[in-house]
């Protein structure tokens, strides 16, 4: 708490976890090490109190970022946790390269923000945007949405097994951000069929009055879910455009992604 409140009082980034940064200072140093390296040593060459270093450790441990040396029990290198973290990020770096050509295609036909995003710990992460035309209305979605009120985390929804849905309404914090805004899992419930049926999902002004946005699944080749993709714009102007148009084009860029991946 000292740290943090150190940190701030020296103007550093007001966001900083002491704790935290130490624990990447120490990930940093096994990184970089020729060898595995005991507590002592790690203190000793980042000048931090060795029973700091003891604690982060042994969390560390506990989550697999780290393992002890199977031949030296007091000295650590990096674990094979971050093997899987790893290949997730590898997955959705090579995903982004595949799909960012199409998505700016998209963009340039449609003139409206194309996106493309995966769900992680039920909420949406958008990988990479591309903005379509000027507007005084922001139509770049943020970098997290939340499922119930945006078009691709309704088509995740649309997906779960209904117990996994049904918890997902009974423990998520809902935000009734406009009058349109889905608040229970009866409402959602009403939808998904539609979902399922056309291969697409909308969110009109469910997030925000003004906006408006239309999703479709990405899958692989064995058909499972691996990402969505969206148009995301002014209500309006994508009622001008015509949302038939637009779903047309968006399930046409959808599945050109999909001949990439396969």
């Amino acid at each position: 708490m000292e740290d943090d409140v150190k940190d701030l009082e020296h103007g550093e980034a007001h966001y900083n976890v002491a704790m935290v940064d130490r624990a990447m200072k120490i990930m940093d140093y096994l990184l970089n090490s020729e060898d595995t390296a005991g507590t002592s040593q790690i203190a000793k060459d980042l000048g931090l109190p060795k029973a700091n270093i003891f604690r982060i450790l042994s969390t560390l441990e506990k989550w697999g970022m780290v393992e002890r040396d199977p031949l030296y029990e007091n000295k650590y290198q990096l674990g094979k946790a971050l093997i899987h973290y790893g290949q997730k990020v590898k997955k959705d770096i090579n995903l982004v390269s595949i799909a960012k050509p199409v998505l700016k295609k998209m963009s340039s036909d449609t003139g409206e923000t194309i996106n493309i995003g995966v769900i992680h710990e039920n909420q949406i992460i958008i990988l990479h945007s591309e903005q379509g035309e000027a507007s005084i209305l922001v139509s770049i979605l943020p970098p997290l949405c939340s499922l119930y009120n945006s078009a691709m985390g309704k088509i995740y929804l649309a997906e779960m097994p209904e117990s996994e849905r049904k918890d997902y309404f009974n423990t998520i914090k809902i935000d009734k951000r406009t009058a349109n805004t889905i608040t229970s899992y009866d409402e959602f419930s009403a939808q998904k069929e539609q979902i399922q049926a056309d291969g697409y999902s909308t969110e009109k002004e469910e997030c925000e009055y003004g906006l408006s946005c239309i999703a479709v699944p990405l899958r692989d080749k064995t058909g499972k879910l691996i990402a969505a993709v969206s148009i995301s714009g002014p209500t309006t102007r994508m009622e001008l455009k015509g949302y038939n148009q637009l779903i047309e084009r968006l399930k046409l860029g959808a599945q050109e992604i999909m001949r990439h991946l396969s």
